[in-house]
């Protein structure tokens, strides 16, 4: 097997233009380690969005609709306090 990396240019956020060269085998075994990283990288998301599923299942749901209200964003509009409409008029 033979893979060589040529290190082209190194950029400023720390990646590289390379170069690669290498023979099937190299070939072979650069594709079955990228393709079992993808796979278990997809593998722990899943289980992780699992857990989560499992971890909200867990909670009462008069628990969940508290813990609602305190989401970010999601805030009652507010209402003008009374003298603030109206100032604006000619005396």
């Amino acid at each position: 097997m033979k893979i060589q990396v040529k290190i082209l240019k190194e950029l400023p956020d720390g990646s590289a233009e390379v170069e690669l060269k290498m023979d099937k085998a190299g070939h072979k075994f650069i594709m079955q380690a990228g393709f079992t990283a993808v796979m278990e990288r997809a593998i722990n998301e899943r289980k992780r969005e699992n857990d989560i599923r499992e971890l909200l299942a867990a909670i009462p749901q008069k628990g969940r609709k508290a813990n609602s209200k305190k989401i970010v964003g999601k805030t009652k509009p507010r209402q003008p306090t009374k003298g603030t409409r109206g100032n604006s008029r000619a005396s």
